[in-house]
């Protein structure tokens, strides 16, 4: 996210501009829709990805991923994998 030190308003990367909006992605409710009709958010589609982005500027059309987001992402993919049945096997291999 990039906010001010003062507040957490977010500053658009591209423009400057603090006409920034989340992005919702799932199968939106009636709330969801209300709110994108008054444009305080966007919508996304269902499937988030890794690097899907998060906010959206109105003023320059910008968007662009939360940075804490891709680093928890990153250290989810880090963390070791247990697979079902692989300690078993090392155990009859060994």
């Amino acid at each position: 996210m990039n906010a001010s030190e003062d507040d957490e308003t977010l500053v658009c990367p591209g423009c400057n501009s603090t006409d920034v909006i989340g992005i919702s992605y799932g199968y939106p409710g009636p709330e969801a829709y209300a709110a994108s009709g008054r444009g305080e958010i966007k919508f996304g589609g269902c499937r988030i990805m890794k690097n899907s982005p998060d906010w959206y500027c109105k003023a320059c059309r910008c968007s662009w991923p939360d940075p804490e987001r891709i680093k928890q992402s990153a250290k989810v993919e880090q963390m070791p994998v247990s697979r079902a049945g692989s300690r078993k096997k090392e155990q009859d291999d060994g």
